[in-house]
């Protein structure tokens, strides 16, 4: 079975992490199984959204992923939440949830997303200026609705992993991993290795999924871009959702 989650919100550095610790020796994630884009992306499998039906088929398909990984990370979207419920409270695996505290970057970052279908800055598919180049305004009303999407998942999900016993689960913030110190964030790495109860290990090649000037997709100069960036800062900024733009 499985022995690594990430159960991450959408935007929150999850891929990056996944791949961050998968330079570890003894941990191999594979990204988003339950994506229906899975197969197309990974020709060598197959996509298993389909065959996660309830709590049995969910665990025969982690079974299967079993024999090649042993972690995987998934987003809050891809499946019901009764079926993630179930697995998020599996035994004998540990948990890493993860989310970003600055939720209206999470949502304008889907959204421009949405428009460039640029979801990493390491994709060779893209080149950032040109995918940037063109934005459309996002409409008021779709932030809106993110955001308090956005809110009732962090919420929803938060209260089932807090279940797990303590020493299966651990609470992670996007912001911890992709600051400018990057000696911060490789010991917060190592944090999260020392919770998934493996040895110590080389892992200098994580850098690259760390350093905020290779992994780190958007930032203050991009949502400059987006032409009624300062329009959503006015009418949805606040200490408790996030700016878009430094304070």
């Amino acid at each position: 079975m499985i022995r690594y989650v990430i159960f991450a919100h959408d935007r929150s550095g999850s891929s990056s992490l996944a791949r961050a610790l998968s330079v570890h020796p003894e941990i191999n994630f594979t990204l988003d199984p339950f994506h229906p884009n899975y197969g197309e992306w990974y020709p060598d499998e197959r996509t298993y959204r389909d065959s996660a039906t309830d709590g049995p088929s969910l665990e025969a398909v982690l079974q299967e992923i079993s024999l090649r990984y042993n972690g995987i990370k998934v987003l809050s979207y891809d499946l019901p939440e009764e079926i993630y419920r179930h697995l998020l409270l599996l035994p004998d695996v540990k948990v890493a949830f993860l989310r970003r505290r600055n939720i209206l970057r999470t949502v304008v970052s889907g959204k421009i997303a949405d428009q460039t279908k640029m979801w990493q800055l390491w994709d060779p598919r893209y080149n950032r200026e040109e995918a940037y180049r063109g934005l459309q305004p996002i409409d008021l009303d779709q932030v809106e609705s993110a955001i308090e999407y956005q809110i009732w998942l962090q919420v929803y999900y938060r209260r089932i992993v807090v279940q797990r016993p303590k020493d299966s689960r651990m609470f992670l913030n996007y912001e911890d991993f992709y600051t400018d110190d990057l000696s911060r964030n490789r010991a917060n790495l190592e944090a999260v290795l020392r919770f998934l109860g493996v040895e110590a290990a080389d892992m200098s090649a994580a850098d690259e999924f760390l350093d905020p000037r290779t992994a780190k997709l958007n930032s203050t100069s991009t949502y400059e871009l987006l032409p009624n960036a300062r329009e959503i800062e006015k009418a949805f900024g606040s200490d408790q959702v996030g700016w878009l733009f430094e304070r």
